[in-house]
């Protein structure tokens, strides 16, 4: 389906009001050889988006997140955001677990860390 951009920018202007900040994912090896992650210090960029917290089980079992606790992140525009990078909004950090992309929009699926 062919979106207009007239379209997107209705969106972003009704519903993506939230600041998101991109921090990449710091892999790190500990001294018995084990990996762990955390996100880096510094923000990679800050988007405007529409983040909501999960309140329906289906789609928290179908994602593998937690109803109350994890979120969804969707934007008009391509995120670069990779899966298993963090996101932080206000005092909340969540790991990106997935992404989908439809004609309109791109979704992340967010577990908070």
């Amino acid at each position: 389906m062919i979106i207009p951009q007239s379209f997107r920018d209705a969106q972003k202007k009704a519903f993506q009001d939230k600041t998101i900040e991109h921090h990449a994912r710091v892999e790190t090896v500990g001294s018995l050889g084990g990996k762990t992650s955390a996100p880096a210090v510094s923000s990679s960029g800050s988007y405007l988006v529409n983040l909501q917290v999960i309140k329906d089980a289906l789609v928290a079992q179908q994602w593998g997140l937690t109803v109350n606790k994890d979120c969804i992140i969707t934007c008009s525009d391509a995120l670069p955001i990779p899966v298993a990078d963090y996101v932080v909004h206000g005092s909340d950090t969540y790991r990106v677990v997935d992404s989908t992309a439809s004609d309109s929009h791109i979704t992340l699926y967010g577990k908070k860390v």
